[in-house]
């Protein structure tokens, strides 16, 4: 029974110890850092069919537009340990065939990330999606800005902007920890 109980510290040891890791670890039981990425306005918008470049608000449409939204990175210092990030995008009006429409998520690269659903019912509130693999692909590569593009399936969505251009006040955000 004693040697059960001396084998997780030990093993916890011989794992840290044969590790080479730059930076530290902090296991104060400490809940972590929680920064708010607010969008970038001037990055925010939507490119339409012609390459046309839009900003007023973030227009996802099937066959006709792709929607972009900028983060900055400059709150979160290199090293960090991200333990998970939410992306908050902020729903004005969706146009759907039936109740709800998908959205394929792309990182900053065009790599696909996954999607989600936006239902009818989202309007006017704020829909939220993990992102904590991305970003922390986005600060391997750490430049200043962590990017995405969007992409609807079938039907429309209009999605609010860094500059609350729809007015909705559903600015888009990412809440991230980090130790």
């Amino acid at each position: 029974m004693k040697m059960k109980k001396m084998l997780g510290p030990v093993a916890l040891l011989l794992l840290l110890a044969g590790c080479n890791v730059e930076g530290s670890f902090l296991f104060d039981g400490d809940d972590g850092v929680v920064v708010e990425l607010v969008s970038i306005d001037s990055e925010d918008g939507y490119v339409d069919t012609e390459g046309i470049f839009l900003h007023d608000g973030i227009l996802v449409e099937s066959h006709f537009s792709t929607g972009f939204f900028s983060f900055p990175l400059h709150a979160i210092p290199p090293h960090a340990f991200i333990s998970h990030a939410f992306l908050f995008i902020g729903v004005h009006s969706v146009f759907a065939p039936e109740d709800s429409l998908v959205i394929d998520i792309f990182q900053g690269s065009g790599i696909y990330a996954g999607s989600f659903e936006i239902f009818l019912s989202d309007e006017m509130s704020y829909v939220f999606l993990d992102v904590t693999d991305i970003l922390i692909d986005a600060l391997e590569g750490r430049g200043d800005r962590f990017q995405i593009s969007l992409e609807a399936r079938d039907g429309a969505v209009f999605l609010e902007d860094g500059g609350d251009n729809l007015g909705t006040g559903l600015v888009p955000f990412i809440e991230a920890t980090y130790f």
